[in-house]
């Protein structure tokens, strides 16, 4: 099964100082359902605006786009973890498998459904 990295996702305090800031420095933004992305080659930036931010909060999220997010479910369940959710078909276009790694730091595998 090939995994490809697919983007990274920051939570920001302030989504207008984070969009003045990016296109200060001359990146393109695209904003969409409430993120702003910054795409450049294959890399993608996403941000988005969370109230209360802790100093000490693990912000950090990495999805990685599969070829299969069930089959990859099954493997991990039956391998890596006990209690592992299942996969759930989300409302921007992906069937998404999350996850947290011991420093709280988020891992979405994904496949798109639209």
């Amino acid at each position: 099964m090939e995994i490809e990295f697919y983007s990274v996702l920051f939570r920001v305090s302030s989504i207008s100082a984070t969009r003045k800031f990016y296109t200060d420095m001359g990146f393109t933004i695209l904003e969409q359902k409430g993120a702003l992305r910054i795409i450049f080659g294959n890399v993608r930036l996403a941000f988005v605006e969370v109230e209360n931010i802790g100093p000490n909060a693990s912000n950090n999220s990495f999805f990685f786009e599969v070829e299969d997010v069930d089959e990859l479910y099954e493997k991990c369940r039956g391998e890596y973890f006990e209690n592992i959710n299942p996969p759930e078909n989300k409302p921007w276009g992906k069937r998404e498998l999350a996850l947290t790694d011991p420093d709280g730091n988020k891992i979405v595998f994904f496949v798109k459904t639209t």
